[in-house]
C-alpha cells in the first residue's frame, strides 16, 4: 500500500487507529489536494472455511464503519488498492471454476458493497467496467471514488 501524490500529502494516518488493527496496517490514508485518499489491502481470506475468511469479512465491516465514521457523504473520498474481491462474475475468467471459493462469494461481495454506501445511506453502488481485457469478458476497474451528487455513490 502506498499513496504517491504530485500535490502533497496532508494528515497521513496508518491503520484504523484502533485496537482493532489486529490484521496489521492494511489501510493508509492521506489528504491530497482536498481529496481523502485511502489505500487498502484487504485480507485474502484463503478459503471460505478458514478463520482468515471470517477475518476478511470482519475487516471489511470495520472498513465500512471507519469510512462512515471519518467521511461524510459529501466529502471527496477515494478508496483504492487490492480488494481481493471480484465484484461480479464478469470479473473472473470462469465463474464456475471459482464457485465456492474466496474472492467471489456473496458475503464478500456484500461486504464490499457495504463499504461503498454504508448503513446510513440510500444509494446503491454503481460499478461500471472501464475496459474489457480479454475475450472471456474480464474487466479492469478504476479505483473506487466516493463522489458528491448522490450520497456515497461509488464509481469504478
Amino acid at each position: 500500500m502506498a499513496i504517491i501524490s504530485r500535490v502533497g500529502l496532508e494528515d497521513p494516518v496508518a491503520g484504523f487507529s484502533t485496537e482493532e488493527d489486529d490484521q496489521g496496517t492494511r489501510i493508509i490514508a492521506a489528504t491530497c489536494a482536498g481529496i481523502r485518499v485511502h489505500s487498502v489491502y484487504v485480507p485474502n481470506g484463503r478459503s471460505v472455511d478458514s478463520e482468515h475468511y471470517t477475518g476478511k469479512l470482519a475487516w471489511l465491516a470495520r472498513l465500512a464503519t471507519y469510512l462512515d465514521e471519518t467521511c461524510t457523504p459529501s466529502d471527496p473520498v477515494a478508496v483504492v488498492g487490492d480488494f481481493n474481491i471480484a465484484p461480479s462474475d464478469v470479473d473472473v475468467w470462469d465463474p464456475e471454476a471459482f464457485a465456492g471459493m474466496t474472492h467471489v462469494s456473496e458475503p464478500e461481495r456484500a461486504a464490499l458493497g457495504g463499504c461503498s454506501n454504508g448503513a446510513s445511506t440510500t444509494c446503491s453502488p454503481a460499478f461500471t467496467p472501464m475496459v474489457r481485457c480479454s475475450p472471456g469478458g474480464t474487466t479492469a476497474w478504476a479505483p473506487f471514488t466516493r463522489a458528491t451528487g448522490c450520497a456515497s455513490t461509488w464509481y469504478c
